[in-house]
């Protein structure tokens, strides 16, 4: 298995996830996320995606559950560039286009500079 360990302490336990673990570990972040983003309202008005409220939520449980229960991670790496390009995808069509409007000449600026240095 392909692996990223997250505890190095020796009297660290690690439980490590296979790739369908990972898989529901980060669908069930989302769920979770979801819910939160839902009842909470100023993370829809500053515009963060569920995605994010979901990662943040892991890392919350999993360096809790490191420092107090002694317990770290290891997900499963294999899927990485799959679900990176989920993520990201996600993310950019979760903008709202009034908020990309809003920014104005300086963001079309970045979008260019953007999109012409990647074809370098």
């Amino acid at each position: 298995m392909n692996a990223v360990s997250v505890g190095v302490d020796p009297s660290v336990k690690t439980i490590p996830l296979s790739d369908l673990e990972t898989l529901a570990a980060g669908l069930f972040a989302l769920v979770v996320a979801t819910a939160i983003a839902r009842s909470v309202p100023f993370l829809e008005r500053l515009n963060v995606p569920i995605a994010v409220v979901g990662g943040v939520l892991v890392a919350v449980v999993a360096a809790l559950l490191y420092q107090f229960g002694g317990l770290s991670f290891q997900f499963a790496t294999r899927p990485t560039d799959f679900f990176l390009l989920v993520f990201f995808t996600t993310v950019g069509l979760s903008a709202k286009l009034s908020a990309l409007k809003s920014g104005g000449r300086p963001l079309v600026i970045v979008c260019v500079v953007t999109v012409l240095g990647h074809r370098r």
